[in-house]
């Protein structure tokens, strides 16, 4: 399998459930943001597309104290559409795999690189999954009794394990007529799937978590 070049993340959303007035993707945690920390974790991908709308102007500002070479991909309806819908603008730009870093996850950033390593090196499609589950988090359905932990679908509500907007995709992957990127995954399960401390932001409880969780691991 070839390596990953591109990165993708989707930061068009508004974000209402914050209530802030920012995007989601400039969310703070001990003073460095999402988009920051997520920037920096994909500092050896060559190819970063990030999928604005939500007050554009202040990501791009702030991606780009981060990192120049970055190529933005505007969603004029951001008020109308979701995550895939914005994934699909940039896969349009990308023929081979991609990575899919969702604009609101925190992650621990030495768990990242290893995920990354096995991103990298996995046959496609693939995804990261979560032992930090939220509220309205969509859980994963896994399989270990044959040596590789796979993905093998998706549901809501309880769960020990959450897929946060982390994997591995391509153009065949998200096409169809789905409405959320898991959907799109799901036509094409099982999947490989890799272990990764992160936590997906939705609400100002899972804020408060995610600054007592992660802010410890900040330098």
């Amino acid at each position: 399998m070839r390596p990953v070049e591109h990165a993708v993340i989707p930061c068009a959303g508004v974000g209402s459930r914050l209530n802030r007035g920012v995007p989601k993707s400039l969310t703070e945690i001990d003073g460095r943001t999402l988009l920051g920390r997520t920037l920096l974790a994909l500092e050896h991908i060559p190819h970063v597309f990030l999928v604005v709308g939500f007050r554009k102007e202040l990501v791009i500002s702030e991606a780009l104290r981060h990192r120049r070479n970055l190529i933005f991909v505007p969603n004029e309806y951001f008020d109308q559409t979701n995550t895939l819908y914005s994934v699909k603008l940039a896969s349009r730009l990308i023929r081979d795999d991609f990575l899919m870093v969702d604009g609101d996850v925190v992650f621990d950033p030495s768990s990242f690189a290893s995920l990354l390593g096995q991103l990298q090196t996995c046959d496609g499609p693939a995804i990261a999954y979560s032992r930090r589950t939220t509220e309205d988090g969509v859980k994963v359905r896994l399989d270990m009794s044959r040596g590789e932990t796979t993905c093998t679908g998706f549901f809501r509500g309880e769960g020990a394990h959450e897929w946060t907007g982390i994997g591995r995709l391509n153009n065949r992957v998200i096409s169809g007529n789905s409405l959320f990127v898991y959907e799109s995954i799901e036509r094409h399960m099982p999947a490989p799937a890799y272990l990764v401390d992160s936590m997906d932001i939705d609400t100002p409880a899972d804020l408060e978590i995610a600054r007592a969780t992660y802010g410890r691991h900040d330098h």
